[in-house]
């Protein structure tokens, strides 16, 4: 095996990675989902994903230019001797270049593959997320995307060489022999963070001081965290002495570039879990009982049936009987669910119950499809959110719970629901009380529907598609003069802020986290070659080619999951403290954001896992070819 093997193997790596990224966010507008956002949303969709794509440039165009030094390195003896001879820099560029050019090639081969797959996944995610319902799954190709991160591709590669060509020529051939030529990644990943989180600050200038404590907080505990297994590693006497010895110097010595990493995993984590949690709140806003809701007169609603052209569209339409009401008292079920002490934190302490809004009996049983018994002193609540409602589900399991409404007692049934009872959120109502019809109509009076719940024709549906179909009943709707909303309306308008969740800041985060670990991996094969002396002085020592590799890959084991647990944690400690994340745990269950958490860690360790087999792999290949140099 040629040592330069191993080398090449990386640079693909990173060649594949930004072949990926860049496909991603270039090719959005070819997603099935984009078309069904509306035109105004679409151009913000992709400015804000133009102006992502400027940032992740940087830091693609960094983990490049690492990958391409360190390789080109490789033939520092080669090169100071063209050097030496006088070889102009243009000549040893397009040498370079037109050796880097098959990997190029290839890596962009492999990545445009992988690419599009993810593409797809991330397309039809956000077709589960959302529930469209789509009849079929067309293909998607990108050829624009394509040409582009080729194109991307080729400048940022020659951009790396051009840079390393020059640094090469500001030495003297002895220093290139000797190796003296530093690399600037370093410098230039710490500038590319320092600007994002600059850029994160100036967009959000109320939140700076709690940036700068949180990085500073965050800084000091990291560095802490290594300095204590530093001297964990230093002072035990369990395991192996070198590998110990080894661990115990990179927590100390590289303090640096495990600090970079763990902050690189921490923003992408905390990216990563507020868009998909984000998401599927907004998923949960979907959930609707009617396609469009009516403010119209009982007249007008008559003649809505008598119209040939919109009867034919129509499935079914009811009316909604409920009002406001004032006299409606919460403070003993608030004291009660403050009281429940096997609630968490949040959900007890902030737990607030506006309720300012009566619906009629028979109007829940057909919103909801159920058939209930309500007795006349029976109430139920209809909660604004996921979280008001496993607080008062709770607390209704330990003891009964009662309502005052114009100062009489209704005890409240087990029977919790949401207060979406109209096709979108136009109207913002609070929490609702369901009573008995008689109980109602005694408190109301006999008025008039507050409104009517109307859904598409089946066969409508079926014909012309629900997108389309919903657009035909509004264009009727808007000629015969109604009052309405629709459910589509709001249903765009999520896809569109789930969709730019989806394809900017998931894009992100992958960022992040991809760079993150390209970066780390780069660090940790660095690391190994400075000690492939230690590694010859082990083998003539005696030690077994096998026993090496054991000691390598416990080493390197050790590295990542101590990095990439600390920062998991970390992430999740900030993700439920931080004041930008606050408002997610009113709008879901503790259990559901645990659970996005828990999945979000796991494939951060699988994902990582993959990496450290891949540095695992790379290493015991070098460590075969010292071996074979040794003895021969």
């Amino acid at each position: 095996m040629k040592k330069s093997e191993s080398t090449k193997k990386l640079y693909l790596l990173i060649l594949i990675i930004s072949s990926i990224t860049s496909y991603i966010i270039l090719a959005i507008d070819k997603s099935e989902v984009f078309s069904y956002i509306y035109e105004e949303n679409r151009l913000y969709l992709l400015d804000t994903v133009r102006l992502i794509f400027l940032v992740s440039l940087v830091f693609i165009f960094i983990l490049i230019y690492y990958a391409s030094f360190y390789m080109i390195s490789e033939k520092k003896n080669d090169i100071g001797l063209y050097v030496a001879e006088g070889m102009s820099q243009s000549n040893l560029f397009r040498m370079l270049f037109k050796d880097s050019l098959g990997d190029l090639i290839k890596a962009n081969f492999l990545g445009l593959g992988i690419s599009i797959f993810i593409n797809e996944f991330i397309n039809l995610l956000t077709v589960k997320i959302l529930s469209l319902g789509l009849n079929y799954h067309k293909f998607s190709l990108s050829i624009k995307a394509v040409i582009f991160t080729l194109l991307i591709s080729l400048i940022l590669n020659s951009l790396s060489i051009y840079t390393i060509v020059r640094d090469f020529y500001k030495k003297n051939p002895d220093e290139i022999f000797r190796g003296e030529i530093k690399s600037r990644s370093d410098s230039f990943l710490f500038l590319g963070l320092v600007l994002f989180l600059l850029g994160i600050v100036f967009a959000r200038p109320y939140y700076r001081m709690e940036f700068f404590l949180i990085i500073g907080f965050t800084s000091m505990f990291l560095l802490l965290v290594f300095f204590v297994i530093s001297k964990i590693f230093l002072k035990t006497k369990k395991g192996d002495l070198i590998v110990r010895k080894s661990l115990s110097l990179s927590f100390k010595n590289d303090k640096a570039s495990l600090l970079f990493t763990s902050f690189m995993l921490i923003i992408g984590t905390l990216i990563l879990a507020y868009t998909l949690i984000t998401s599927i709140s907004s998923r949960n806003a979907l959930e609707r009982p009617a396609d469009f809701t009516l403010y119209d007169s009982e007249e007008k609603i008559q003649n809505l049936k008598q119209n040939q052209e919109m009867a034919q569209m129509i499935g079914e339409i009811y009316p909604i009987y409920g009002y406001e009401y004032d006299n409606i008292d919460t403070n003993e079920i608030e004291n009660l669910v403050r009281a429940n002490i096997s609630l968490d934190r949040t959900s007890r302490n902030d737990f607030y119950l506006y309720t300012r809004f009566l619906l009629r009996k028979s109007t829940f049983e057909k919103i909801y499809d159920l058939r209930i018994e309500l007795a006349s002193d029976e109430a139920i609540i209809l909660t604004e959110n996921e979280n008001q409602k496993l607080a008062l589900e709770d607390t209704m399991s330990k003891e009964e719970l009662f309502i005052k409404i114009s100062d009489k007692s209704y005890k409240i049934l087990p029977i919790i629901e949401s207060n979406r009872i109209f096709s979108n959120d136009v109207i913002g109502l609070s929490s609702m009380v369901v009573l008995d019809d008689d109980i109602y109509d005694s408190l109301i009076g006999n008025k008039n529907p507050f409104a009517y719940n109307l859904n598409l024709s089946k066969d409508f549906v079926n014909s012309f598609g629900f997108s389309k179909g919903s657009d035909m009943l509004r264009e009727a709707f808007i000629r015969g003069g109604y009052k309405y909303e629709s459910y589509i309306w709001q249903a765009k308008n999520a896809i569109s802020q789930i969709t730019e969740n989806l394809y900017t800041y998931f894009y992100l985060s992958l960022i992040f986290i991809l760079a993150g670990l390209s970066f780390f991996t780069i660090r940790i094969f660095i690391l190994f070659e400075k000690s492939k002396e230690k590694l010859k002085i082990l083998s003539l020592m005696g030690l077994s080619l096998d026993e090496i590799k054991a000691m390598v890959k416990k080493e390197y084991t050790i590295l990542f999951l101590t990095v990439g647990l600390s920062s998991i944690l970390i992430s999740v400690f900030l993700f439920m403290n931080l004041p930008y994340t606050a408002e997610l745990f009113f709008k879901l269950t503790l259990s559901k954001i645990g659970f996005t958490l828990s999945m979000i860690g796991l494939s951060l360790i699988i994902l990582m896992t993959l990496f450290l087999r891949f540095i695992i792999r790379i290493s015991f290949e070098r460590i075969v070819y010292y071996e074979e140099n040794i003895n021969n």
